[in-house]
């Protein structure tokens, strides 16, 4: 039915609260609060044989788009990078994930772009001057950011990490005609 708080039950258990102005101890009494059904507790609940649910983690990390006949994306083409979750998750705000050009031409944020709800998240980043990777692209392990917002399911929040790519020469990258 879910978390009730009972009213006037704060105690100081051996502490203080006090009025940081005037030192005077705090009035203790205070309203309760009723049962409430958006926070329920059970302890029997979990997606592994007890506990809280798991939380979900990343399983694959994989280039899902299709490169040039050369293997090379050019200018405007979308780089597309999936992570595969162990569960369906929620996603709110602009989570990216880290790729890796060649050295010199150093790493760029990949933008989040679509699969809240499900275990495949997409991330991409569009190919623009001066992006080149002609020994292939790299996605960078443990570099999913939340950037403000959330990846989780049933209230668990993801775990972000996650493995990496090594430079994939079927995937290039040159930002020029």
């Amino acid at each position: 039915q879910g978390i009730a708080v009972l009213a006037n039950t704060l105690e100081l258990n051996g502490g203080a609260i006090a009025s940081a102005a005037t030192a005077s101890a705090a009035n203790l009494a205070h309203p309760g609060l009723a049962h409430d059904p958006q926070h329920k507790v059970d302890w029997q609940r979990s997606s592994g044989g007890g506990g809280a649910p798991a939380a979900p983690t990343v399983e694959a990390v994989a280039i899902v788009s299709a490169p040039g006949d050369d293997a090379t994306y050019g200018p405007g083409d979308v780089i597309r990078v999936q992570l595969t979750f162990s569960a369906a998750v929620d996603v709110s705000g602009s989570p990216r994930l880290k790729l890796k050009m060649d050295p010199g031409y150093g790493e760029k944020w990949a933008a989040y772009e679509g699969g809240g709800g499900t275990t495949a998240l997409t991330f991409t980043h569009t190919v623009v001057e001066p992006n080149l990777s002609p020994q292939g692209l790299a996605v960078l392990a443990d570099t999913l950011e939340l950037n403000g917002g959330a990846i989780a399911a049933a209230a668990v929040a993801a775990d972000l990490s996650h493995s990496g790519l090594p430079h994939d020469p079927n995937h290039k990258v040159d930002w020029r005609p």
